[in-house]
């Protein structure tokens, strides 16, 4: 078979041949090199001097490099690079790792008696340090690798079909089914030929026509290349997935709530944070209770029915700050600065996020958590149009039980919604969060939140 002239051609930020490879290779010395100076550290620390290298240690970092590996702390983050939480789950993966090597080895210890040259504070020493070290590490290789690859380091071909979907990116290279190509007939040169072309790729993109779908699935399927078909008619339906239900394939929408253990994780920090914090707070929310009473006739507490999780009503706590009067049941009327109807210490605890506290009793008892989309009246507005009305994924975000303090929040998307693109803000970063959700972002927000305490839009 003749060749015609070659149809590939390579497009813009195209990373080269065996990068995730190379960078792979990178991180794993960079693990490498933080552990070896977090625990001489530590031993410098607690001995004053180099101290020879212990058993503990070496297991330690073995145990690690090994749960690294089968959780995908090199190969498998790295394919998220260029996704919004490519850089937090290159973090966060070396964390979860390290965890899991220095539960497993002190259990090994502690079963078979084992006696070592490394002491219990040399170990937690040297394992503070890792943690800090490696944290500030990967985050910094990470946003490196992101600004020079930030369509991330797979080299991706796209294979595209006359009358196929029009698509963009950094495909390493692309293949036009110009007459030399077709699917609809067999010949080993052609197969050869495609072979040749998509060399390198660790991914390919095929931009077909419905009607040609499985012409294309049956002659892409022995390249030993992860190829995906594009089906731009399903992207309204918001599929996250393809499933089988009996012989028929299904579209995925939904992966239904956290895995078990995330949601054990997710409860007992809400646990260890609010039972603890409620008894710290409880002369403060005394002080303001008495102080709430003196200021204005009526109950201390408000309560509120708000949406929350699957989209169930519960009953939210606050510290009143407004007129009995000028308590608004449904929400409908949002509170504008200089509202009238706040009270002189209700605008005192609005804008200082006081009269939140309450809601720890909505956590401890599981209607809330500390960290998620914060939960809205029945009757909020954006505008004049109720929430649900300005975006239909607005129901998406009760996918999680709300919280005390969120995404949006900590990024500033608080005070009245006086346009549409209010909510849209706070909106995108709710569905932000559920999307990504981790033990770590919560961490991070719970955290961030502190600067955003006292806001220029809590009124």
């Amino acid at each position: 078979m003749e060749h015609k002239p070659i149809a590939s051609q390579p497009t813009m930020a195209a990373p080269p041949v065996g990068l995730r490879r190379q960078l792979s290779y990178m991180l794993a010395a960079l693990d490498a090199a933080v552990m070896g100076v977090a625990f001489l550290a530590a031993s410098l620390i607690w001995h004053g001097a180099f101290y020879r290298t212990p058993e503990a240690s070496i297991a330690l970092a073995l145990a690690y490099f090994a749960f690294a590996l089968s959780n995908g702390a090199y190969a498998g983050t790295i394919y998220g690079i260029g996704r919004p939480d490519g850089v937090r789950e290159v973090v966060w993966s070396a964390v979860r790792s390290f965890l899991a090597a220095l539960a497993t080895v002190t259990f090994i210890t502690f079963v078979m008696k084992e006696q070592t040259t490394l002491s219990r504070a040399e170990v937690l020493i040297g394992a503070g340090l890792f943690l800090v070290m490696v944290v500030l590490a990967r985050w910094r290789w990470a946003i490196w690798v992101t600004r020079n690859w930030p369509h991330g380091v797979l080299r991706i071909g796209l294979v595209r079909d006359n009358g196929g979907p029009d698509v963009a990116g950094g495909f390493a290279v692309v293949v036009e089914a110009d007459g030399w190509l077709d699917p609809s007939h067999d010949s080993p040169e052609m197969y050869e030929r495609l072979a040749e072309e998509l060399h390198g790729c660790e991914r390919v993109v095929v931009a077909c026509t419905p009607e040609r779908r499985q012409a294309w699935s049956a002659m892409l399927r022995g390249m030993g290349i992860r190829t995906e078909l594009l089906a731009p008619e399903i992207r309204g339906a918001g599929v996250l997935d393809i499933a089988r239900f009996g012989p028929m394939r299904t579209l995925v929408i939904d992966f239904g709530p956290m895995k078990f253990f995330d949601r054990v994780a997710k409860r007992v920090v809400d646990i260890a944070i609010s039972l603890p914090a409620l008894i710290l707070l409880a002369p403060v929310m005394l002080v303001i209770a008495i102080a709430i009473k003196l200021d204005s006739p009526g109950p201390v507490l408000f309560k509120q029915q708000r949406l929350g999780l699957a989209n169930r009503r519960f009953e939210m706590l606050k510290f009143r700050s407004m007129r009995v009067d000028g308590s608004d049941s449904e929400g409908a009327q949002s509170t504008q600065r200089g509202d009238p109807r706040v009270t002189k210490l209700g605008d005192f605890l609005r804008k200082t996020s006081l009269d939140e506290l309450p809601q720890l009793v909505n956590v401890l008892g599981g209607s809330m958590s500390i960290v998620g989309p914060r939960p809205h009246a029945l009757g909020s507005r954006a505008g004049d149009q109720l929430f649900w009305n300005v975006d239909n994924r607005y129901w998406h975000r009760h996918a999680v039980k709300p919280g005390l303090t969120g995404l949006a929040q900590v990024r500033g998307h608080r005070g009245a919604t006086h346009t549409t693109g209010d909510l849209q803000r706070r909106l995108n970063s709710d569905l932000e969060y559920v999307r990504d959700w981790s033990l770590f972002l919560d961490l991070w927000i719970i955290f961030a939140t502190m600067r955003v305490m006292v806001h220029k839009n809590a009124y």
